[in-house]
């Protein structure tokens, strides 16, 4: 029976993955950061929607940083990391002034944080469009000083890695307010 089980788990398994393998790019992990980029970002953005601007100044503790900080810092790290990965020059967004990033400041600064978060994912998108795996061991910046450096894999695995933790900081802090994160609402029904 188990012979059986396994046999029938392979044949199940084994059409999906071939059709997978025959339309891929031949850049697999390019491919998956780009996948993964595309639904993260949405969900990233939207918390920025989803979050009255009054609340990016929450924070859970002082020493965590503020949902607004999150979606600064989100942004930024996509610009440089983005940057690094695929040696396009990255956008020269301002940075908040130290009053956008206080109670009363987040109030006007807030909605310039998710515009800034939208356009990081923008720029990236363009920056990994063109990427395949051909240099993966590559040497690229990384952070520590301006000596550091790190293969492209680990930029491109970092960079999933980063949105998925910050998304689940994200929700974590709508959900302190009361607010149903967006990976977590109901999906529209289709007819």
């Amino acid at each position: 029976m188990r012979v059986f089980s396994v046999a029938m788990l392979i044949g199940l398994t084994a059409s999906p993955l071939a059709a997978q393998q025959a339309t891929s790019s031949g850049a697999p992990v390019a491919d998956a950061v780009r996948t993964i980029m595309q639904r993260l970002s949405v969900a990233l953005v939207a918390a920025g929607d989803d979050m009255p601007v009054a609340k990016f100044g929450f924070r859970p503790t002082p020493a965590q940083l503020s949902f607004g900080g999150v979606l600064v810092h989100s942004a930024e790290f996509n610009e440089t990391v983005c940057s690094w990965v695929s040696g396009m020059k990255p956008p020269m967004e301002p940075k908040p002034e130290p009053s956008d990033t206080t109670e009363a400041g987040w109030t006007t600064y807030g909605p310039k944080a998710t515009a800034h978060l939208k356009r990081s994912f923008e720029y990236c998108a363009a920056a990994l469009a063109n990427l395949d795996d051909s240099k993966l061991d590559e040497q690229v910046p990384w952070f520590g000083g301006p000596n550091a450096k790190a293969s492209r894999a680990r930029d491109l695995i970092v960079l999933p890695m980063d949105w998925q933790d910050h998304y689940a900081q994200l929700a974590m802090y709508l959900r302190m307010n009361g607010i149903l994160p967006p990976s977590a609402r109901p999906k529209p029904k289709t007819a």
